[in-house]
C-alpha cells in the first residue's frame, strides 16, 4: 500500500491565477511540488505578492519540480519573475518548466497588445524571447515547450538524454523537431526540448495530460500579410505607439483569448481504493458548509444563506457577485478528484449554435478521464465568451473553481456562467478569498 497525501491552493491573487500543489508519498519520503500559472491583472499585483511571498516561505532548498505555464498573457504570468527570483535567492532548483509553443509573429502580436499597458520590461523581454528568458535562470534545469498534437508538420526525430526521468517522475512523450520555417534558436540547446502528446506520471499514480491547440490563425495571417515590407527587428528595438507595427495591430480583431496549454491531473483509479478529502477558504471565511452558501460576512454583514441562494439565481445585481459570493453542492464531495485546468481556451459556440471544433477536439482528448475528474477550472476567468453550457455533459457532476478578481474590469464571471454552473457547484476564488483542497490517498 502507498499512501499520497496532496495539498493544493488557489491562491488569492484576484483577476488571474496561481495554483500551488505538492504530492507527498507517506512510504517513500518524497515530495513533488509542482505550480500552475503565476500571475494576476495589474491592480490585483499587491494580492499576487504576498501569495507569492507565502508560498516561497514553505521552501528549505527543496526543489520544485514542475512550473506550468497556460499561455503568455500578463495576467498568468506576471508574477513569473518574483517567483523565479526567490527560488535563486533560496539556491533551489526548478527541474522543469513547461510552456506552450508560441510562434514569433503570434508573441509579436502580444507585444504590440500589452503596449496598451505600462508594464514591467523583463514582462516585454519574456514575451519576445520566452526561452531566452527563461535559460537565464541558470538552476532551471529543463525548458519543455509542448507543440500543438495536431500539428502534422513536426517530425518526431529528438532524443531525450537517458537521465531525463527519475524513479519517481516519469514523461512519455513524442519529441518534435520544428519545420524549417521557424525562427526559434533554441533547437540544439541541451536542457530545451520541442514535445508534442505528453504526458508526466508520478510514482506511475498520478497523471498529467497536456492538450494544447494553438488560437484561430485568421487574425494571425491578416496580421503576417500587414507587416510584410516592415522592418520588425527595428520596430521592436524602438518600439512607440507610433510604429508601424503597432498601427497594424490596432486595425486588427484584438480578442483572440483562446490559446491555451490545458491539462488534466488524475489517478490511477485502479488502484485507488481509499480516500479521504477536505476543502476549505482561508480562516477569514472559515469553512466551507455543505449544501449551503458560504458568504464573506465582513463585506455582505447577513447571515441568511437562503436569501442569496435565491438572489444569486435570479438577480442582475452585479455587485451582489463581486461581494465574494460561493456556492456549494454535494458534488464538492464527489469521488473523482481529478482536476482539469483550461486556461484561457475558447470552447464557445459556433455562430450557428452548434459546438466549436476546438470544443470537440478538447473534450474527445479527455473523455476517457471524465469520470476521474472531479474539479474543473472555468475558461477565461469566467467569460461568457469561452464558454460552451454543453461541457457539463461530459463529465460526471465536477465541481468548479473560478478564479477571478473582485470588482475586476471585465465583469468575470459572467453572470450566464455563474447560472449554468449553480446546480452542479462552484466556488470563487478571487484577491479576498482562497480555495484549498487537500486528499489523503491509498493506492494498493
Amino acid at each position: 500500500m502507498q499512501e499520497i497525501r496532496q495539498l493544493s491552493r488557489f491562491h488569492k491573487v484576484g483577476q488571474g491565477q496561481f495554483y500551488s500543489s505538492s504530492f507527498y508519498n507517506v512510504d517513500s519520503d518524497e515530495e513533488i511540488r509542482y505550480v500552475i500559472d503565476c500571475g494576476a491583472d495589474k491592480p490585483y499585483l499587491k494580492s499576487l505578492n504576498t501569495e507569492i511571498d507565502i508560498y516561497l516561505q514553505t521552501y528549505n532548498k527543496s526543489s520544485l519540480h514542475l512550473l506550468i505555464l497556460s499561455h503568455l498573457h500578463y495576467d498568468h504570468v506576471s508574477g513569473l519573475k518574483k517567483l523565479l527570483d526567490g527560488f535563486k535567492a533560496l539556491e533551489t532548483s526548478v527541474d522543469y518548466i513547461i510552456i506552450p509553443y508560441i510562434d514569433d509573429l503570434m508573441r509579436i502580436f502580444l507585444f504590440a497588445k500589452y503596449q496598451e499597458e505600462t508594464l514591467e520590461e523583463w514582462f516585454f523581454e519574456f514575451l519576445l524571447q520566452p526561452v531566452e528568458f527563461l535559460k537565464s535562470y541558470t538552476f532551471v534545469k529543463n525548458v519543455l515547450i509542448i507543440h500543438p498534437s495536431d500539428n502534422q508538420s513536426l517530425k518526431d526525430d529528438r532524443i531525450l538524454p537517458s537521465d531525463y526521468n527519475n524513479d519517481f517522475i516519469h514523461i512519455s512523450r513524442s519529441i518534435v523537431t520544428p519545420s524549417t520555417s521557424t525562427s526559434l534558436k533554441d533547437i540544439n540547446t541541451p536542457n530545451v526540448f520541442h514535445i508534442k502528446n505528453t504526458k508526466i506520471s508520478f510514482y506511475s499514480l498520478i497523471e498529467l495530460d497536456f492538450w494544447y491547440k494553438q488560437c484561430n490563425q485568421d487574425v494571425l495571417i491578416k496580421f503576417k500579410e500587414a507587416l510584410k515590407g516592415i522592418d520588425i527587428n527595428k520596430e521592436l528595438e524602438n518600439f512607440t505607439k507610433k510604429s508601424k507595427v503597432y498601427k497594424q495591430y490596432l486595425k486588427l480583431n484584438k480578442d483572440i483569448n483562446d490559446t491555451s496549454l490545458c491539462v488534466s491531473i488524475t489517478f490511477n483509479e485502479h488502484k485507488l481504493y481509499r480516500s479521504r478529502s477536505y476543502f476549505h477558504f482561508n480562516n477569514t471565511m472559515g469553512f466551507l458548509l455543505k449544501d449551503d452558501f458560504l458568504l464573506n460576512y465582513k463585506a455582505l454583514k447577513v447571515n441568511s444563506f437562503s436569501k442569496f441562494k435565491i438572489d444569486l439565481r435570479h438577480s442582475n445585481d452585479y455587485e451582489l457577485r463581486q461581494l465574494g459570493i460561493y456556492c456549494n453542492t454535494p458534488n464538492l464531495f464527489n469521488k473523482s478528484y481529478g482536476y482539469l485546468f483550461t486556461g484561457d481556451i475558447n470552447l464557445s459556440p459556433n455562430k450557428n449554435g452548434t459546438i466549436s471544433s476546438t470544443f470537440e477536439s478538447f473534450t474527445n482528448h479527455y473523455l476517457s478521464k471524465s469520470g476521474n475528474i472531479g474539479i474543473i477550472v472555468v475558461p477565461h476567468h469566467g467569460s461568457e465568451k469561452n464558454w460552451d453550457v454543453r461541457l457539463l455533459n461530459y463529465f460526471n457532476d465536477p465541481f468548479f473553481v473560478i478564479s477571478s478578481g473582485i470588482k475586476n474590469k471585465y465583469r468575470h464571471p459572467d453572470f450566464s456562467v455563474v447560472n449554468d454552473l449553480y446546480n452542479t457547484g462552484w466556488a470563487w476564488a478571487n484577491n479576498e478569498i482562497s480555495f484549498n483542497h487537500g486528499l489523503v490517498l491509498y493506492f494498493k
